[in-house]
């Protein structure tokens, strides 16, 4: 409960975060978003095959073992953030922010393709 109220004082504080309905057609919502942040979620890895630069929301940092171990969330490519002022340097930035995101993400493709062997 407490991780759902941080996500609604971010989206009460920043008028352009939107928290999204189960319902929602998350592909489209994800095509028209210039980041996407969950705490572990499938949608972290939609938004890696639609170019949508992900954040991983672990403020808590209650989330190592899904984040880092079970690798659901795609932390070598997906930002990582820890603290609110985390959250404030992608925002006020978020040109250096995708620009590093797409850099990961090339970076781990280009390791698979190159070995033929996928995660």
């Amino acid at each position: 409960q407490n991780k759902i109220s941080s996500f609604h004082e971010i989206a009460e504080k920043y008028p352009f975060v939107r928290i999204l309905d189960k319902s929602e057609n998350t592909s489209k919502i994800i095509n028209e978003s210039d980041f996407v942040m969950s705490i572990h979620s499938s949608v972290l890895f939609e938004s890696i095959a639609l170019g949508c630069p992900g954040i991983i929301f672990d403020l808590f940092d209650e989330n190592a073992n899904i984040i880092y171990y079970e690798d659901v969330c795609y932390p070598d490519i997906n930002l990582v953030i820890k603290s609110l002022n985390d959250l404030g340097k992608i925002i006020d930035n978020p040109n250096k922010y995708k620009t590093l995101y797409y850099q990961r993400r090339d970076d781990y493709i280009s390791k698979y393709v190159s070995t033929n062997i996928l995660p």
